[in-house]
C-alpha cells in the first residue's frame, strides 16, 4: 500500500507537466537579467500544463477516457 502511494507521489512529482515549468521558473529566479523573459516562458508552460492537465480530466469525467494505473496490469 504504502509502495504505491510513493510510486504515485513520485510520478507526479517527476512528471514533465511539473518538472519542465518548475525547472524555468527556478532558472528565472537565478538570473536577474533575464527574469522577465524566463517568468513568462514558465507561465507559459504553467498554463499550458494546465489546460493539459484539466482537458484529460474533463476527458476521464466524461468516460471517453479511463484512468490508467500502471500498478495495475488488468
Amino acid at each position: 500500500m504504502i509502495t504505491s502511494v510513493i510510486a504515485r507521489v513520485l510520478s507526479i512529482v517527476g512528471h514533465p507537466a511539473v518538472v519542465v515549468p518548475g525547472t524555468i521558473l527556478w532558472l528565472s529566479s537565478r538570473r536577474a537579467a533575464q527574469t522577465e523573459q524566463a517568468m513568462a516562458a514558465g507561465l507559459a508552460a504553467v498554463t499550458v500544463a494546465v489546460v493539459v492537465v484539466v482537458w484529460c480530466l474533463v476527458q476521464v469525467r466524461a468516460g471517453r477516457w479511463s484512468h490508467v494505473d500502471a500498478s495495475k496490469p488488468d
